[in-house]
């Protein structure tokens, strides 16, 4: 978290909304519904006490941590920041969980073919910057996961395409990163199936 006394009036006036609520409020999760919406999640695609989960875009390891105290699943995290993967490993170690975190990139994931029984990404495949790179990373999750096994996301979604004029508008104002590449929830399904991906 930033001290608001670090930063000027003008420095705070240009973040954009997801900026300023994670690094002036602190907010450790950013996806739609939280926890919940993890828990949900993991009930769609049959989390238990055997299944391994990589959680992609894991930042500081919270859902993940979830997931491993509330199912009792081997949880491995991927993350491109090296502050969170080491904060995720600390608060791992801490609460004595299945749980490893390390730093790799959704575009090429350091894991082998078909290694996990579930795959996640929650509110991260809008963050990646252009609609190739989610489509990127969407084949890197399906690469890794095992034939017959589950691939979830939490990602914002439009109920249908918005005029341009919102989506400037709303890219100034919440998120210069992730509105120009979010997708209308038809869209992201559509994006999974063209990977490979069976809708449940």
């Amino acid at each position: 978290m930033i001290s608001t006394s670090m930063l000027s009036r003008e420095q705070v006036e240009q973040l954009d909304l997801f900026e300023f609520m994670s690094h002036v409020m602190g907010y450790t999760i950013m996806h739609p519904g939280a926890l919940s919406a993890t828990d949900r999640l993991a009930q769609m695609v049959h989390v238990g006490p055997e299944t391994s989960v990589l959680d992609v875009g894991s930042g500081k390891g919270i859902p993940a941590l979830h997931l491993a105290r509330k199912y009792g699943c081997k949880v491995v995290g991927v993350d491109i920041s090296d502050r969170f993967v080491d904060q995720a490993n600390d608060a791992a170690r801490r609460a004595g969980v299945k749980a490893a975190f390390r730093v790799g990139d959704a575009l090429d994931l350091p894991f082998a073919d078909g290694e996990f029984d579930v795959v996640l990404a929650q509110a991260v495949l809008i963050m990646l910057g252009s609609r190739a790179a989610q489509e990127g990373a969407v084949e890197e999750m399906v690469r890794v996961t095992r034939p017959g096994g589950y691939i979830g996301g939490i990602e914002l979604g439009w109920k249908r395409e918005p005029p341009s004029e919102l989506i400037r508008t709303a890219t100034a104002r919440m998120c210069k990163n992730c509105v120009p590449n979010m997708r209308t929830i038809e869209g992201w399904g559509n994006l999974f199936i063209s990977k490979g991906v069976r809708e449940l």
